[in-house]
C-alpha cells in the first residue's frame, strides 16, 4: 500500500488521506465511493475541459439530481470512479 496526506484550509474538512492497494480496490472496480462537490455547474465543465488536455479518459458529463452536471468515468489508479458533481 502507498499513500499521500493532504492539509486542506479551515473548515468543514482539515484534509484528506488517499491510499492505493490495487488487492483491496479490485472488489470495488467500477463502484463510484468518492463524489466530490464544485460549487458551481460550469466548474463540471472546466474539469472536463482540464481531463481533456491532459489526456486523463472519462465517461464525460451527465445530468443529476436537480438538473446539476456530474462528471463520470474518471478512475483512479485502482480502478474506482471519482465523480465530480455540481447541483
Amino acid at each position: 500500500m502507498r499513500g499521500v496526506a493532504f492539509a486542506l484550509p479551515a473548515g468543514a474538512v482539515g484534509g484528506i488521506a488517499l491510499r492505493e492497494d490495487p488487492a483491496r480496490a479490485a472488489g470495488l472496480a467500477g463502484f463510484d465511493p468518492v463524489a466530490l462537490l464544485v460549487p458551481e455547474r460550469e466548474q463540471v465543465e472546466q474539469w472536463r475541459h482540464r481531463l481533456d488536455e491532459l489526456g486523463e479518459p472519462y465517461r464525460g458529463v451527465d445530468t443529476g439530481h436537480h438538473g446539476g452536471k456530474v462528471l463520470v468515468g474518471l478512475r483512479d489508479p485502482d480502478g474506482l470512479e471519482i465523480r465530480l458533481y455540481a447541483d
